[in-house]
Order: structure tokens, then C-alpha cells, then sequence
């Protein structure tokens, strides 16, 4: 789903008519996706890439659900605090400061790691998640304070997200990345044989 639709959706859940770019909308919008990327670490939001001593580490890291450094031998690392650095001289642990990769390795080691997807901005950009309404429903709840009637509201839509989000985990634990681009045919290996 694109950011624009996404933001109309959001603002028909709320009951509005105008669509326009609301700060308010956009803010809970990013806010839903990011809540969506820590509730598990989903296939879709894996990332690789090379790091070596004192880089900086790629600035999406999701890092709640940490990160895996492993050597030119397939040896995963161990990450240390930053206090134990000097009490060990072993290439095999690392440890993370101020932003910051740091090894007594010398090569060059691979990351792999969950990303947040970077904002969206423009109209067209598309949402990583899956399920554009889930992102819809709980960027709604998120907008409904105050009186009894929007209470429930939140809730109720509080609790439409979640199904869509058990249901987004459920189906990438069984069938692991999300494809979301190609026609049904593409997509299903029956109709193609």
C-alpha cells in the first residue's frame, strides 16, 4: 500500500473527509509501522551487509532484535560490553558504542541485522508492511483519546490491528519472506504447471 493511501485510510477511520497531509496522521503512520516492526523480527525487515572495525553501524538497525556478526569462516561472533574490550584480545567478540561497530578482528566480517524501513515521505512511497490496513487500523487507535465512545473506538481498533499483525506473524512463520510484488499467476505454482 502507498503512503497515500495509507493516510486516506487512516483519515476515513477517523471519520474525516478531508485527506490532505495531516502532521498528526503522518506521525502515527510512522509510529504504527515501527510498533508493527518490533512486535517480531519478520523475514521482510532482514538486512545484510559488511562491517569492520570502527564503522558505524547501518543507521536502520532494528536493534531490538540485535544483530549477528559472523567472520570469513562462517564463526559467529560474540558481542561483549564495552567495559570488557581491553580484557580479552580475542577476534572473535565485538562491541557496540556510540552508534559505532568495534573488533580486535582486522578483517572485514559480515552483519546481519533487522532493519525500521526508513520514513515514508512521498505519496507514492510504499509501506513495507504487508498489510497496509493493519498499519491503517493502528495508526487510527492511536489518534483516539479522550471521551468513552473514542476509547472504545481505540480499543476496538486496537484489537483489528492485532489480529492483522497475529496473522502477518502466523503467515511468516510458516511461509518465511512476504512476496508482495507479481500477478496471482506468478504467484501460484498450481495455476503455472
Amino acid at each position: 500500500m502507498n503512503y497515500l493511501l495509507l493516510r486516506t485510510r487512516t483519515a476515513y477511520l477517523r471519520g474525516e473527509e478531508d485527506t490532505s497531509t495531516e502532521d498528526v496522521i503522518d506521525s502515527h503512520i510512522q509510529s504504527a509501522i515501527e510498533d508493527i516492526c518490533n512486535e517480531y523480527p519478520f523475514s521482510w525487515t532482514q538486512d545484510d551487509d559488511t562491517i569492520a572495525n570502527g564503522d558505524d553501524l547501518p543507521t536502520t538497525i532494528n536493534r531490538k532484535w540485535g544483530v549477528i556478526i559472523v567472520d570469513s569462516n562462517g564463526n559467529t561472533l560474540t558481542e561483549i560490553p564495552p567495559k570488557d574490550q581491553h580484557s580479552t584480545t580475542s577476534t572473535s567478540v565485538y562491541w557496540l558504542s556510540g552508534g559505532k561497530f568495534y573488533t580486535h578482528s582486522t578483517e572485514t566480517l559480515y552483519i546481519y541485522f533487522y532493519y525500521l524501513p526508513t520514513a515514508l515521505v512521498n505519496d507514492a512511497d510504499i509501506c513495507l508492511i504487508p498489510d497496509g490496513e493493519a498499519v491503517a487500523y493502528l495508526a487510527a487507535s492511536k489518534m483516539y483519546i479522550g471521551d468513552e465512545r473514542n476509547r472504545e473506538l481505540k480499543e476496538d481498533y486496537k484489537g483489528e490491528a492485532k489480529e492483522r499483525i497475529q496473522s502477518m506473524i502466523a503467515a511468516d512463520e510458516l511461509y518465511g519472506q512476504t512476496i508482495i510484488e507479481g500477478s496471482i499467476i506468478d504467484l501460484n505454482s498450481q495455476i503455472r504447471s
